[in-house]
């Protein structure tokens, strides 16, 4: 491969790779924490109309 590929290729290859890598990461990453921050919230909400209602 070193003979058809050179080492600006091999760079450009490998930062597609771990631009590919990180994207993949994010997605997953970012929903599963939305949902965190999401039921945070309605706990603070729920916690909060109980608290109006008392």
């Amino acid at each position: 491969m070193s003979r058809f590929c050179g080492r600006r290729t091999k760079k450009k290859i490998g930062t597609v790779i771990a631009a590919i890598g990180l994207g993949i990461v994010l997605a997953m990453v970012i929903p599963f924490w939305g949902w965190i921050m999401a039921m945070g919230g309605v706990i603070i909400v729920v916690g909060w109309k109980i608290m109006e209602g008392n």
